[in-house]
């Protein structure tokens, strides 16, 4: 019998960092019985006789890998991942002079046989922890069981104060003319998978922490980011609100008095919708809107904690000569949503404009409609938020993200997935 000593095996695809062992046998393999087995031990006197051990020369020999890991009691050095310290084995606790194998007896090895029903071959000898690794990979026939760990963040890329939300418009984010938009801490974010998702023309200016869509982007002019690029093919924002209940119509109808050039609405249900001319002043709380909502040119407008409900594909269309200053809710259901259409409505379309002193503080959110915001204009330190099925902006503004004194909630632009382990 002639041994080779042992020497590093790397399989392909894999590195286990073990020692593999190849052994020559100078003998035939047989089976032994008890007998057999008790001369062998007693031969060898805990000396190792490595010989070759081939799985199909074990095929009929039982449980014989249950068998052997009993019998050598020692943890696997191929083991992937381990990090909680070993035991001492066994058999080491028995024979602590021992440190690096000592052989079971020819009782216990005899017990263990029994126990596990084997013949026990005759390329069985009594191995050391490196040859036993080899031995059980050796007639073993099942994979080696091996672990892998993948970890992944998930987190927000920006939060949005621009959010188109049509799956599939052309130009569903569109900037023209001659805009000059600063989003401050946020940014435009597109749903839609259309090639020119986002599109800036004209000579338009815009400003943004980042530009996102599903889709792609149509940029005719530079625009200014924070982010290192631009994100197309991006995941979905979710619509911000969603959950949101729709207002309900309660009371008796309420009009609005064309003939007064001054005047205070009260919370309610129009069912004739608002033409609004002269001094007009909201009271807080809840409008719910049956009817179209028009201001005309010279109206003064003012507001504070007031959300207006456009129910169906009721439209807003604010003249460029009104001065508008609202102000959404800080509190309570409806916080910091200021103009709130209907999400069961049909296409339609809705205007935002007004002069440079004009303030529309809070979110505009037509999930069914386009939104055209054409005022040089924005809300209560730059606080407003504009969630449409698709958008136009064509005004000068500057816009702000940091708005949670007044109500409003960040909208989440996208999610980004990043393999960080």
């Amino acid at each position: 019998m002639v041994e080779r000593p042992c020497h590093r095996v790397d399989r392909p695809g894999r590195d286990l960092g073990v020692e593999r062992c190849r052994f020559e046998l100078a003998v035939p393999e047989q089976h032994l019985n008890d007998a057999d087995v008790d001369i062998l031990l007693e031969q060898v006197g805990g000396e190792a006789v490595p010989q070759r051990m081939r799985a199909d020369a074990l095929a009929d020999a039982g449980d014989f890998g249950g068998f052997l890991n009993r019998a050598m009691e020692l943890p696997r050095r191929d083991r992937i991942g381990a990090t909680a310290p070993r035991e001492e084995p066994a058999m080491r606790k028995h024979h602590p002079a021992t440190p690096a194998f000592a052989p079971p007896q020819p009782q216990q090895f005899q017990e263990l046989r029994r126990e596990h029903g084997v013949a026990i071959p005759a390329s069985l000898a009594l191995l050391d922890a490196d040859q036993h690794a080899c031995a059980v990979d050796s007639i073993s026939s099942s994979k080696v069981p091996e672990q892998a760990r993948a970890v992944a963040l998930v987190t927000d890329a920006s939060n949005a104060c621009v959010l188109a939300l049509s799956q599939s418009a052309s130009q569903a984010a569109l900037f023209s003319g001659s805009t000059s938009v600063k989003l401050n801490g946020c940014s435009v974010m597109s749903n839609s998978t259309a090639s020119d998702a986002i599109k800036v023309q004209g000579a338009s200016g815009l400003q943004a922490d980042c530009l996102i869509t599903v889709g792609g982007m149509v940029l005719n002019n530079p625009v200014t980011t924070q982010c290192t690029s631009k994100i197309t093919q991006a995941l979905p924002a979710s619509d911000p609100f969603s959950s949101l209940p729709a207002p309900t119509a309660s009371g008796g109808c309420k009009n609005v008095n064309g003939t007064k050039t001054t005047q205070t609405l009260q919370p309610g249900t129009y069912c004739s919708g608002m033409n609004l001319g002269g001094n007009v002043m909201f009271a807080p709380g809840v409008y719910v809107l049956q009817g179209n909502m028009k201001i005309n040119a010279g109206a003064v407008i003012s507001g504070s904690g007031v959300t207006i409900y456009m129910s169906g594909s009721n439209t807003v269309s604010m003249n460029g000569n009104a001065t508008v200053t609202m102000s959404a809710p800080t509190s309570g259901t409806y916080s910091g949503v200021l103009f709130y259409g209907d999400r069961t409505g049909t296409t339609a379309q809705s205007t935002f404009n007004g002069t440079a002193t004009s303030s529309l503080t809070g979110a505009i959110y037509f999930p069914k409609q386009q939104v055209n915001y054409l005022g040089n204009f924005s809300g209560q330190n730059g606080c407003t938020q504009v969630v449409a099925d698709t958008i136009q902006w064509s005004g000068n503004s500057n816009i702000n993200q940091d708005c949670s004194s007044l109500g409003m909630k960040d909208i989440p632009a996208t999610t980004s997935i990043r393999l960080v382990e």
